[in-house]
């Protein structure tokens, strides 16, 4: 047994989940792209047998989401969103 195919399994329900989330906001299509490309990079990386470049990119995915969602202002807009909605359910 390949001791990767968890992670390859991970990818393809990440895939997946971008994939209804473009369907279900059709406006964030474009971002949802972005992040699906990444993840299907990571399943061809591992179906080559390349699982050390596709457990960094794993890695670091996640945190360049983090910080460009930071840098365009998206995470506090999210976060201030979050707020103004947990005040008005109060």
């Amino acid at each position: 047994m390949r001791p990767y195919r968890g992670i390859a399994a991970l990818a393809g329900a990440q895939v997946f989940c971008f994939l209804v989330l473009s369907h279900l906001e059709p406006d964030l299509f474009l971002i949802h792209f972005y992040q699906t490309t990444i993840y299907v990079a990571l399943l061809i990386l591992l179906f080559y047998m390349e699982d050390q470049w596709a457990y960094r990119i794993g890695m670091l995915t996640p945190s360049a989401w983090l910080v460009m969602a930071l840098a365009t202002g998206m995470l506090r807009a999210a976060i201030r969103q979050m707020f103004l909605s947990a005040r008005a359910l109060a």
